[in-house]
């Protein structure tokens, strides 16, 4: 067998990381689907159970679905997919040893519209696949040299999976996902003879078969994809390609591109209709003799990150399309049928992580979202929210705002929100927030939002790092500043394996001094007092602030070698404050906050045993009151509280006080047991730099084994429910005169750099302070 043999660095270190943070990801609750036949095919169990699609194919009336974990048929009539097989989850890694021995894989489906087929790239052959229950029959295999498809790396084969396979009159076309400038993209394979055609044609992304021995295609150079005067892309086009003569013909149609993920999308032509299908992320298009342009359905893939898979696109009996998705397979009229009984929600504003907004969609056959085109994906505040509403203009139906740009009490007020109440099932996620939440987003017994997202930045302290340093972790403001004055006075030169945080010593005064003015916005203001700096409890911790005398690091010249030497030993210490890192529920417990980087999150009061407070930074859903869509939204909403991630959802009920296990612990522990294993083959049969780079591989995949055996029973152990308890307890909502004297005050940085340089004295510090937030309350009047 001959292969391409390149070096590949850690290849197979980032293929079992991959595996390994698929085990840890926590099971979604499912929520209940539509009462209807099902046109998402898979809801949207295929990510609730880490797995995701690899390739499709339609042969006769039954479309087949291989994902990362089994084989499926769906035929119309049934009620969900039906899984025919499942696959190893661990198999031996292919070697140039093993691969004769192997039993066929299917690494990608292919159908030539009633036949089966499996291209194994391992065995370079292409079989006749017959699939039953639990039965897979791999006959009549045909040899081909695919050798151009398969990568020797040290003693591993890796494959390089195609963008797309085509059989078509009994040639076989392939196009190998090759971005080297100048190397062969495409290929083809006479599947009689054997004989293999490369071709010089490149850049071509997708392809159909369309008339006389030629195909469609679309044209897209992804390395070359924005325009260099303009900034602007180059729209992917619409081309024939003549295998014959290896020639393009431009069509001078653009076609559908993802910007989310660089990719365009599939392709199907239907020569009896003289028809060409294709879609872009929400909608399904159809365009009749190239020219007509038309709207047949949608899909609920809004902000997907996933590009289109191989054969992304094809019939399905006389009438209907399937469209392949990462993790769904699509169900589609090919007409404008499948623009019937679909909810079409506009959205403005994003979150963080579009998985969550697809899974509820995936779930919901009769809605999909849109971007609004009047905001075309633009942010905006509450004065802009407003000025909509005043003209008319406001043309969406669910809004993702955050609470710190938003003045929720006057949204209520003036009506701009929807009242949530109605719905049992967002009353009682409602009833169970803290009440500093809950009370932010509700009025009377109204309910005009719902928390989708919690982002904290608070301190937090190291607590083994503290424990080893014999230092005490501070529980008040006071405390905090103390331990901040005594570092810069001894506690650094005696402690010297230690540091205090990852900021600058030229920094250490403006990032406490920051903290604690945060810390005395939120408690003045969480109690619903009026906000002043004049007082003796703020003038004392500023004094503090004034006394710190740090070393003056800024003065180093850190491109110097001997500064690149200090830099060097300072990251080596031990860090005992992080001033920087987010907090979020399920990013910030079980395994993720264990061992040496375990933590806790300093909200502290200003006074032991009085109250602390945090503002909350969330983003909210909300229906506008405006809508038409009202009942839809309001379900979509009802999906996504279901769909909240297990570690969200017990971060927001305050009922919840139990540690939450882990159900993948098992799975999790079969992985890692596989992972060190094949580490240790590989080497084993390894020789040279590569030995040693799998040598410390190893040794940290041990320690990662090690880890999850004493850490990973749990999703969230009983200590960190308990500290999700005391944080979610310290938050609150801030009013919008809350916010906007919060934004006076952080907008001022000159005025803290003064402060802290000495430019300015402390009394005209407080003063400039005090009239900053005075003419913040008097513009509310």
């Amino acid at each position: 067998m001959k292969a391409n043999t390149k070096n590949r660095k850690s290849a197979l270190t980032r293929a079992l990381a991959l595996l390994l943070m698929l085990c840890l990801v926590p099971l979604v609750p499912v929520a209940g689907a539509e009462d209807k036949p099902r046109t998402n095919l898979f809801g949207s169990s295929l990510y609730e159970n880490e797995d995701y699609i690899y390739t499709v194919a339609v042969a006769g009336d039954t479309v087949y679905v291989k994902s990362r974990k089994a084989l499926f048929s769906y035929t119309k009539g049934d009620a969900a997919p039906v899984q025919l097989a499942a696959f190893e989850l661990y198999p031996t890694l292919p070697t140039m040893e093993n691969l004769d021995a192997r039993d066929p894989e299917i690494h990608q489906l292919v159908s030539d519209g009633q036949q089966l087929y499996a291209l194994d790239l391992y065995k370079q052959s292409l079989f006749t696949l017959r699939a039953q229950k639990d039965k897979l029959d791999f006959t009549n295999p045909i040899q081909l040299d695919l050798s151009d498809f398969l990568e020797e790396s040290g003693t591993t084969v890796y494959t390089h999976q195609p963008l797309f396979v085509i059989i078509k009159d009994g040639i076989l076309l392939m196009r190998h996902p090759n971005y080297d400038e100048g190397a062969t993209e495409l290929y083809s394979f006479n599947l009689a003879t054997g004989e293999k055609t490369a071709y010089k044609t490149r850049h071509l992304q997708q392809m159909t078969p369309y008339r006389d021995g030629k195909f469609l295609a679309v044209r897209h150079d992804p390395m070359n994809a924005y325009d260099p005067q303009t900034y602007e892309l180059i729209p992917p086009k619409l081309v024939i390609f003549d295998p014959a003569k290896d020639t393009t013909e431009d069509l001078g149609l653009e076609m559908e591109y993802n910007d989310q993920s660089g990719s365009v999308s599939a392709i199907y032509y239907d020569a009896q209709e003289d028809s060409l299908y294709t879609h872009s992320t929400t909608d399904v298009l159809r365009y009749d003799s190239f020219k007509t342009k038309r709207l047949i359905g949608y899909l609920p893939t809004y902000g997907s990150m996933g590009s289109s898979l191989s054969g992304g696109i094809q019939p399905f009996g006389q009438d209907h399309l399937i469209i392949g998705h990462y993790n769904n397979i699509f169900l589609r009229p090919k007409d404008e049928k499948g623009l019937e009984g679909v909810n079409v929600l506009a959205i403005t504003g994003n979150l963080d992580n579009g998985n969550i907004l697809q899974n509820v969609l995936m779930e919901m056959d009769d809605v999909v979202l849109r971007h609004d085109d009047t905001l075309k994906q633009q942010f905006i505040d509450g004065e802009q929210l407003a000025t909509l509403f005043i003209t008319g203009a406001v043309n969406f139906d669910l809004m993702i705002m955050g609470t710190y740009g938003f003045d929720l009490d006057k949204l209520i007020e003036k009506g701009y929100l929807a009242d949530l109440s109605g719905s049992a099932l967002i009353s009682e996620h409602m009833g169970k927030l803290e009440e500093g939440i809950r009370q932010g987003v509700t009025r009377n017994d109204g309910i005009y939002a719902v928390p989708a997202t919690l982002m904290l930045v608070p301190v937090s302290a190291y607590v083994n790092n503290f424990e080893a340093a014999g230092l005490a972790i501070p529980k008040t403001i006071p405390e905090l500043v103390d331990l901040y004055v005594d570092w810069y006075d001894h506690l650094a030169e005696e402690l010297p394996e230690f540091r205090l945080s990852s900021s600058g010593s030229d920094y250490v005064k403006t990032e406490l001094l920051r903290t604690v003015l945060d810390a005395y916005m939120d408690t003045t203001l969480a109690a619903g007092q009026e906000l002043v700096f004049d007082t003796p409890l703020f003038r004392e911790i500023l004094q503090k602030v004034q006394s710190i005398q740090s070393d003056g690091g800024g003065k180093i010249d850190w491109s110097t070698p001997e500064g690149q030497a200090a830099m060097e030993d300072e990251w080596q210490k031990k860090q005992l404050l992080e001033t920087g890192m987010g907090f979020e529920p399920q990013h910030s417990v079980g395994l993720n906050n264990s061992g040496d980087r375990q933590f806790i999150p300093l909200i502290l009061p200003f006074e032991e045993g009085a109250p602390a407070y945090s503002r909350a930074d969330m983003n909210l859903l909300a229906v506008l009151s405006t809508s038409k869509n009202k009942e839809a939204a309001t379900r979509f909403i009802e999906h996504y509280i279901q769909k909240l991630d297990t570690l969200d959802r017990v971060a927001f009920d305050k009922t919840w006080t139990a540690p939450v296990e882990n159900p993948k612990y098992e799975e999790g522990l079969k992985m890692q047991e596989y992972m060190v294993g094949q580490v240790k083959e590989a080497m084993e049969r390894a020789e040279g730099a590569e030995k040693s780079d799998l040598e410390e591989n190893y040794r940290y995949m041990q320690d990662s084994q090690k880890r999850y055996q004493e850490e990973g029973k749990f999703l969230a152990p009983q200590r960190d429910i308990d500290m999700l308890r005391s944080v979610m307890s310290k938050l609150f909502i801030t009013s919008g005169l809350g916010n906007a004297q919060r934004a006076a005050v952080s907008e001022e940085y000159n005025l803290l750099t003064q402060f802290v340089q000495g430019a300015i004295t402390l009394d005209q510090f407080v003063r400039q302070l005090d009239d900053k937030v005075r003419l913040v309350r008097m513009e509310y009047q």
